[in-house]
């Protein structure tokens, strides 16, 4: 449970700071310095970064036309996939009363407390070469740039780059079809990379669990009358260190029915550390079998650094799937409607608006039918 007196001083103090900022952009008028402030939201615009993506399309001109190339289809793809995914979640949801969770970012909601750091570091990265690659595309096709720079919207970072409305019209349809994919299939690519990187890491040094994580907890059984939850962690039973699931398998097997036992325990609601009684009852299916009805697994904390590496491989696959809706204004909306412009270009904004309308209501009704079956999940 997180500390509501904690979670109260950091709404403040957010507050604050953005009330702050707003005064001092409206009374020093910072927006004529490229620095404009807007509720929640404040963008920092500069020149400088122009000039970084014109190096980085000139460095990368050998291999950036057929990356760009191999974006396109990737894109598409994605674009596929992700339509086949929200239609046949739903179907499993009627049919077989099964769904996986499609949930928003929220922090305090769906996001801990103690994993808003890893998303936001995530995020910026995410963000960051997503903008990165969009920018380099586009001046190497020779889009002018309108501007470029960093953002911040609420606690989120990242960066942006806007090409030049007429200079991107002016394109012809394969290099605009280039810029609008490589972004998401850049962070596709490297989300993939890096969930490589954490498993050869985990293979070459796999992780130990520290004790023994309660997955659930049977109601009516002893441990549930010990007020034993999930989520909390049993490190000893009668003062004997059990740092895995084999070790508590090892001990119970030694221990008779009604017998009592002392649970060394770290509890998940207040992240304190106690001792907690139960008696153990005879396994209905194994007579003679010491159980007190709890579903257990083993407990393995990662370190920091496998976590912002799982946080980052996550978000980056996940974002560069659900950019690739043929929602507008997402890039899978301009790459539906640049691809249909050339074959319908009468009909195009029809096509994708009929297209949008018809996704949004698809990803809503996801949304809607986690909340009612699964529930959003806390990550």
């Amino acid at each position: 449970m997180v500390d509501l007196y904690l979670v109260l001083d950091i709404i403040s103090a957010f507050a604050l700071f953005w009330l702050v900022l707003y005064y001092l952009g409206r009374r020093y008028r910072l927006e004529d310095r490229g620095i404009e402030v807007k509720p929640l939201m404040l963008i920092l615009r500069t020149k400088r970064v122009n000039g970084f993506l014109d190096w980085g399309a000139r460095k990368l001109r050998r291999v950036i036309s057929v990356y760009s190339d191999l974006s396109i289809p990737l894109a598409v793809g994605m674009m596929v996939y992700v339509a086949y995914f929200l239609s046949s979640n739903i179907v499993s949801f009627f049919i077989q009363h099964t769904m996986t969770p499609v949930f928003p970012a929220i922090p305090f909601i769906t996001i801990k407390l103690e994993s808003l750091p890893y998303f936001i570091i995530a995020l910026a990265f995410i963000v960051v070469l997503h903008e990165f690659a969009h920018g380099v595309a586009a001046r190497h096709e020779g889009i002018a740039i309108k501007s470029a720079g960093v953002i911040l919207l609420a606690v989120i970072p990242g960066g942006f780059v806007e090409p030049d409305e007429e200079s991107f019209k002016k394109a012809t349809g394969r290099k605009r079809l280039r810029v609008l994919a490589v972004g998401s299939s850049t962070n596709l690519i490297s989300g993939v990379v890096v969930s490589l990187l954490l498993t050869a890491i985990l293979i070459a040094a796999p992780l130990q669990p520290n004790g023994v994580l309660i997955t659930g907890v049977t109601e009516g059984g002893p441990a549930a009358a010990a007020g034993l939850q999930p989520d909390d962690v049993i490190t000893a039973v009668d003062g004997i260190t059990t740092s895995n699931l084999e070790a508590v398998k090892n001990y119970m097997a030694n221990v008779h029915p009604g017998t009592p036992i002392t649970l060394s325990v770290q509890f998940a609601a207040n992240k304190t550390v106690g001792t907690v009684p139960v008696t153990t009852i005879s396994d209905p299916e194994k007579p003679g079998r010491a159980i007190i009805r709890v579903s257990l697994t083993d407990n393995i904390e990662p370190p920091p650094f496998h976590r912002a590496l799982a946080w980052f491989q996550f978000w980056s696959i996940n974002i560069a799937i659900v950019n690739m809706l043929p929602i507008q204004p997402l890039d899978g909306g301009g790459l539906l409607l640049n691809i249909i412009e050339s074959h319908l270009p009468k009909r195009s904004k029809y096509v994708v608006r009929a297209t949008t309308s018809f996704f949004i209501l698809l990803l809503m009704l996801n949304l809607t039918l986690t909340l009612i079956g699964p529930g959003f999940p806390k990550i």
